[in-house]
């Protein structure tokens, strides 16, 4: 896998396309004594055209009724629900839209029983349905409303949604009720994630609520406080300040510090979100101990000035200045969700450093032992692109015994080891003492490969052969689990929850390999070629 700057298409503007041509030019001159380091991708694919499509919408924040509606009927349980996700936001459907959406998902089978979020997202779209949608879903399979039901869906915020537009008559009382006397919390959080409805009448609750030792409750509130627009920045404001003195009194580790630290980012995202008439407060925030923090208020302060160079200018803190130069003018998080989001990373010299060292150790595992050694595959952070000089190497070692794996744990030295991740696959090439579990083959189609590609197809192709339809999906739906955790780019890239939510769902339409029959034609090209 060469790195090469990206074709101009829409998916691009004209300052990232730069910043890619810079870092190609950059990694030309670094891997230029060592081609073979060059990352490559475990399984890397074409994308289809639903799925290239799909990416460029969410990306623009764009919303596509049509295009959504013609995905959910895609085979492909990842475009089925990204098309959910371009139907999210959609505030209103025709009667028409609306039982085409409960027939594709209703119709065969409970659509408790789908993989990945569907069934998650699936309720949330149902949230937005009005009267005629909701008569017609009485009809298919009988609407579920009882309140120790909700638990059991795993997702009480769409039912909520349903009781307090068509059922409860004074949502007041019963959410207040749902919030502070039941005990599942999933109900408290889908309870607090309606309060909005409720308007200024609901401020005082949700003010109370942003301190719930709850934290998706916390968080919830936080998100549902934002909706307010300006009436929100006092309130998430003095939040912010009363949380900043009690993390001075509390040890770094303490799970209640953890809770602070991430609410407040929650906030200081929600200031941001409000835009310009939050600028007093995001002015004040460029002084706050937490570097996220710190760092989220003069980015966005800088993207809301008029007069950029005035006002990098006007950062008299020299770090500062250098941190919020490099975020702005050197991160390239736009490459996170593509199929080569290892470059996305703010620290390429340290990527590469690492990289030509575990090349040169597949060297010299593949001469100490040519019949055992296959090949390692590294994944986390260093494959998704968010890694930094402090991350661990996530690997595994892919030998038929154990003994390359001894000898990967003894000479990497210069590079930090994830000892928990650190971990021998064996791959013995007979299927009968095959002991390879579904998760770790899984692990043949994620991150990157150093090693001998033509006994990974090889491998690819066994399993292929191997899996059915359901035991693939299965496969699949722990790549998407994986590919979709992207926390720490919200911290690392100083980007808001909007857009590390945006950068999940590209991320799983990047690098989730198709459905089985099409990764099979895939391998079997491959296979032929090789």
């Amino acid at each position: 896998m060469s790195f090469e700057q990206p074709k101009a298409s829409n998916q691009y503007n004209k300052k990232e396309l730069k910043q890619s041509a810079r870092l190609a030019k950059t990694l030309h001159e670094e891997y230029k004594e060592q081609p073979k380091a060059i990352p490559r991708l475990t399984f890397p694919f074409p994308l289809s055209e639903n799925r290239r499509k799909a990416i460029e919408i969410i990306k623009k924040d764009k919303t596509d009724i049509d295009f959504g509606m013609e995905l959910i009927k895609s085979n492909d349980l990842v475009e089925k629900e990204a098309g959910l996700e371009l139907l999210l936001n959609v505030k209103k459907f025709t009667k028409k839209q609306q039982k085409e959406i409960i027939n594709t998902f209703f119709s065969s089978k409970l659509f408790m029983d789908y993989k990945f979020r569907l069934n998650t997202i699936l309720l949330d779209v149902l949230g937005n349905f009005d009267q005629d949608g909701i008569e017609y879903l009485k009809e298919i399979r009988g609407l579920i409303t009882p309140i120790d039901h909700i638990a059991a869906n795993h997702n009480a915020n769409s039912t909520f949604k349903i009781m307090t537009r068509f059922v409860v008559k004074d949502n007041l009382p019963y959410l207040t009720e749902r919030v502070s006397k039941e005990v599942n919390p999933s109900i408290r959080y889908g309870a607090t994630n309606q309060l909005h409805i409720l308007k200024e009448e609901g401020i005082p609750l949700l003010s109370e609520l942003i301190y719930d030792k709850d934290l998706y409750v916390a968080i919830s509130a936080i998100r549902n406080i934002e909706r307010l627009g300006k009436k929100a920045i006092p309130i998430l404001e003095e939040f912010l300040n009363k949380k900043a003195k009690e993390l001075k009194s509390k040890e770094p580790e303490d799970e209640e510090n953890k809770h602070i630290i991430l609410t407040r980012h929650f906030a200081a995202d929600s200031l941001v979100a409000i835009g310009k008439e939050a600028i007093p407060s995001l002015k004040r925030l460029t002084n706050d101990s937490d570097t996220y923090v710190c760092n989220l208020a003069l980015v966005s302060l800088l993207k809301f000035s008029k007069n950029k160079k005035e006002f990098l200018e006007s950062i008299k803190n020299k770090k500062r200045l250098e941190d919020l130069k490099k975020i702005t003018e050197n991160s390239k998080p736009f490459l996170l969700p593509g199929q080569k989001p290892l470059f996305a990373t703010n620290y390429p010299e340290r990527l590469v450093k690492n990289t030509i060292e575990i090349q040169e150790i597949v060297e010299e595992l593949k001469n100490k032992f040519p019949d055992d050694f296959i090949g390692i595959q590294v994944f986390g952070s260093t494959s998704k692109g968010y890694s930094i000089p402090e991350s661990d190497i996530d690997a595994f070692v892919i030998s038929k015994t154990p003994k390359p794996f001894e000898y990967y744990k003894e000479k990497q030295t210069s590079f930090k080891k994830c000892e928990g991740w650190t971990q021998n696959i064996l791959w013995t090439g007979d299927s009968r003492r095959e002991a390879v579990t579904i998760y770790e083959m899984g692990r043949f189609f994620q991150g990157l490969f150093f090693g001998d590609h033509k006994k990974l197809l090889g491998i690819q192709a066994s399993i292929i052969s191997r899996v059915d339809e359901e035991i693939w999906d299965i496969i699949r739906h722990k790549l998407f689990t994986d590919e979709i955790d992207v926390a720490d780019t919200k911290e690392r890239f100083v980007l808001g929850a909007d857009q590390t939510d945006k950068i999940a769902v590209m991320s799983s339409l990047s690098r989730v390999p198709p459905p089985l029959t099409e990764t099979k034609r895939i391998i079997d090209s491959r296979v032929k070629n090789s």
